[in-house]
This record gives C-alpha cells, sequence and structure tokens, in this order.
C-alpha cells in the first residue's frame, strides 16, 4: 500500500510540475488515502472496514477531479461521487442486515456465530449480497464496473495510478481477511454468485480491453478482468483457499504491472 501510494506520488511530480492550478493539495489527498488504506489492512470488523473504504474514497473525488478545467476530469470526479455514495449505502444495508441476523460485526465473532445453518438464513444472505454490491462496485467487478472506464479515462495519469493499485489492494485484501474469518464463501449461493461475477469479470474485461485505442480506458477494463482473476481464487471452500498466495499474487500484479504501463504513457 505505502509502495504503491509512493509510487504515485513519484509519477505526479512531473504532472503537476507543469499543471498550472496546482494547489499543492494533491500530496495531503494520497496521504488520507494512504491511511484509509492502511486502516482496511489492519481490519477485523465490519465497522473499521467501512470507515477504512470510506477514508479511501473520500480523497479519492478530489483526485479525480483535480484537473477541474478540464470537463471530461471533473464528468468522471461526480460519476464516481455519486455512484460510490450509491455503493457505500448497499455496504452499510448489507452490515446492519448480518448484525441484525448474528449479533457481531468483528470477522472473528462472524466465523464462529455462522454456523451451517445460519448461513442458508434469508435475511443473512440478503446482508451478504448486499455488501457484494458495494464491494463489487469497489473493486469494479462485473456487472458493477460502468464507471471504471469513464472515471480512468477522465482522472488524471497518477491517479488512474492509485485507482488500479493501492485502493484495489487495501479492498481484495480485506474482503479476503473477511473470506478467512468468516466462512462466507462455505456458502453454495454466496459461491455460485461469486463464480459469476468472477467468470464475466475475466470475458468481459479482457474482450473489452482488445478493442480500446484509449491507454487509460485499456488500463479501467483490464482492471477488471484482474480482480475476476484474484476473484476466482476466493470462490473456493476455507480448507482450500490461499489467502497468502492471494495476497502475494494480488501486490505483485497491481503494484508492479500496473504502475509500470502508466509510467509508459505519461514518459
Amino acid at each position: 500500500m505505502l509502495l504503491a501510494s509512493l509510487a504515485t506520488c513519484t509519477f505526479a511530480y512531473p504532472w503537476l510540475e507543469g499543471y498550472n492550478d496546482n494547489q499543492e493539495e494533491f500530496y495531503l489527498l494520497v496521504l488520507i488515502a494512504s491511511l484509509g488504506g492502511i486502516l482496511l489492512a489492519n481490519a477485523n470488523h465490519l465497522a473499521a472496514l467501512f470507515l477504512g473504504i470510506e477514508l479511501i474514497s473520500l480523497p479519492l473525488f478530489g483526485l479525480i477531479g483535480y484537473a477541474f478545467r478540464q470537463k471530461r476530469s471533473l464528468e468522471a470526479s461526480i460519476k464516481y461521487t455519486i455512484l460510490s455514495a450509491a455503493a457505500s449505502s448497499f455496504l452499510l444495508f448489507g452490515m446492519a442486515l448480518v448484525y441484525a441476523q448474528s449479533g457481531n460485526l468483528s470477522f472473528e465473532a462472524l466465523g464462529k456465530s455462522l454456523g451451517d445453518g445460519m448461513l442458508h438464513e434469508p435475511l443473512l444472505l440478503a446482508g451478504f449480497g448486499l455488501m457484494i454490491v458495494g464491494l463489487g462496485f469497489k473493486l469494479s467487478l462485473v456487472p458493477f464496473h460502468l464507471w471504471t472506464p469513464d472515471v480512468y479515462q477522465g482522472a488524471p495519469a497518477p491517479v488512474s495510478t492509485f485507482l488500479a493499485t493501492a485502493s484495489k489492494i487495501a479492498i481484495f485484501g480485506v474482503v479476503m481477511r473477511l473470506f478467512l474469518y468468516a466462512p462466507v464463501g462455505d456458502s453454495e449461493a454466496v459461491r455460485v454468485v461469486l463464480g459469476i461475477i468472477a467468470f464475466a469479470s475475466i470475458i468481459f474485461g479482457n474482450l473489452m480491453a482488445l478493442s480500446q485505442t484509449n491507454i487509460k480506458r485499456l488500463l479501467g477494463y483490464s482492471s477488471i478482468s484482474h480482480l475476476g482473476y484474484l476473484l476466482g481464487g476466493a470462490d473456493c471452500p476455507a480448507e482450500r483457499r490461499d489467502v497468502d498466495g492471494s495476497g502475494r499474487r494480488l501486490s505483485g500484479r497491481l503494484s508492479v504491472q500496473q504502475p509500470r504501463r502508466v509510467l509508459a504513457w505519461s514518459a
């Protein structure tokens, strides 16, 4: 997370030097978002998960619209703000339903209280379904991906780097931790839904990336397919889930490959 944020600031420096409207708050916004990512990386409670996601998302509103004199950048910021607020509402309501059924919000307590019978409770499944909607938006998974190519294209290149790396690392990392402690993936209904989302993200992201002529939109569709591959690794029973391996692949894929592509077009 820290390396991705440092890379973003490094890529941003030459761009900010030539940007006439630079008010020097860019680095502060990146710092706040990085703090949100660190909070997410250490989250073991649904409330901490929500606060961390919001602490990442709020600075991104300003970062995406940082080039405010460009219409496309402002449109991308407004689109991300509205859809992110809607996704946060789904996520928060889903957490409320999970708490109403289980009486717990910590990951470890959820894992202890969710027996095989409780995993099939309609209220609990509805709560997890709403949480999947909210997290699916944050991770740009199909069918919650519609904002991704437009926002990546409208945002400044360094911000696209941050979107494709740091935010994805933090959010997917805490999702894997939730899956480790709480037996969410042991529910057949949840596994089927996640499997469909992963498969659709892989196919759609790769096919749409083939037809792109804008490198930022290509990066957006590429990130959709990459998260689909990673979600496919999480879509298995707990005894076969390799959390450490998924974390290493996530860091390698998003922290090395994606910034290198952005650096290539920024040079």
